[in-house]
């Protein structure tokens, strides 16, 4: 793991939070870390944060529960697999945890300030695999491709692949 940039986690805290959480702002906090997170899957893990490289989540300190995670990184180039779509942000992850929270706006949210950060860095698209997770998506494959194909605009696409 490479080391943590204060520079980066500002600038995703200044994505601040969604009007669907505002209501609890006060509790919670942006996380880069696994620490006292203990809700989520092992394998959902590995929260980071370092220069174009961040899996973070919002968490309800108040409540000790996570809400939405999120990981992406920023790819240069791809030396294995050369083609036309580098450079490029790879979404690795995206969950809103929670029945309650899913459909109020929280992904689509994060997915706009993703392509803001994308379009800033001057991607040729963001790149998302999609597959429909059967135990946390609220969405099926077809909802979720449905979900990434609205968010891609002109200025910055998002290339699916369908797992």
């Amino acid at each position: 793991m490479g080391k943590f940039d204060e520079e980066m986690a500002n600038y995703i805290r200044s994505w601040e939070l969604p009007k669907s959480l505002e209501s609890i702002k006060d509790d919670i906090i942006f996380k880069f870390d696994d620490n006292e997170i203990s809700d989520v899957k092992e394998e959902e893990k590995g929260y980071l944060c370092e220069r174009d490289n961040v899996k973070f989540c919002l968490y309800n300190k108040k409540l000790r529960k996570t809400l939405f995670s999120m990981d992406f990184q920023w790819r240069e180039n791809n030396r294995a697999f050369p083609d036309d779509s580098y450079p490029r942000v790879d979404l690795m992850f995206i969950r809103t945890h929670g029945y309650e929270l899913k459909r109020k706006g929280i992904a689509s949210y994060y997915i706009s300030k993703l392509r803001e950060y994308a379009v800033s860095k001057k991607a040729k698209c963001i790149h998302v695999t999609v597959h429909a997770d059967v135990s946390g998506s609220a969405l099926s494959q077809k909802e979720l491709l449905e979900f990434y194909n609205k968010r891609s605009t002109i200025e910055m696409p998002i290339e699916i692949t369908k797992f």
